[in-house]
């Protein structure tokens, strides 16, 4: 129980910071391409490590649930990037 719940939590505790770059990002006129590319990259990645950490039940740490989780944070540190590039 105490893996799922914290499964649960890792997988909703970024999207705030997902909301808000994307939304500034959208809103600042960036590139609808990269947006829409780069936040799809990090859905996924999101999604692919919920995976992951569920199906690691049991085991220890898993790197590819780290890759995932850093790639998630990559993609939404370039797209608030682009937001304050687009704001000045």
């Amino acid at each position: 129980a105490y893996r799922l719940n914290r499964a649960y939590l890792n997988g909703t505790e970024t999207l705030p910071a997902f909301l808000t770059v994307v939304v500034a990002a959208i809103l600042l006129g960036v590139s609808p391409f990269w947006v829409n590319l780069l936040a799809s990259v990090a859905l996924v990645a999101r999604l692919l490590m919920l995976v992951v950490h569920l199906r690691g039940i049991g085991k220890p740490n898993s790197g590819l649930r780290s890759v995932l989780y850093v790639l998630g944070w990559a993609c939404m540190f370039v797209i608030g990037l682009m937001a304050l590039v687009a704001a000045f």
